[in-house]
């Protein structure tokens, strides 16, 4: 499933739940996004064009302490994103694994 796939498929299944969603489709996107929305949630992909999920979720939650960080991935995280993510995220479920910061 193609990136943009994926968030035509969550703006859809967000707006049924009556969330107001903000996508952006890179790191860079993610950062202007949150610098002009201040979300309480933010659902990021871990492989993104320019970066990746768990590092940007870390940034954010840096910058907004006890915010809601989801982090997707499809994929077995590299040993150091791993540990980042113990510091920060708890456990994670079955591939596609979803991990909460």
């Amino acid at each position: 499933m193609t990136t943009a796939i994926l968030l035509r498929f969550l703006e859809r299944l967000m707006g049924r739940c009556r969330l107001n969603l903000v996508t952006a489709e890179s790191a860079a996107e993610a950062k202007l996004a949150f610098a002009q929305h201040k979300p309480d949630a933010v659902l990021l992909d871990y492989m993104l064009p320019d970066g990746n999920g768990v590092e940007v979720g870390v940034e954010f939650l840096r910058a907004v302490s006890g915010m809601l960080v989801i982090v997707m991935t499809g994929t077995i995280l590299p040993q150091e994103e791993e540990a980042l993510c113990e510091e920060h995220i708890s456990p994670c479920c079955a591939s596609p694994s979803w991990r909460r910061i």
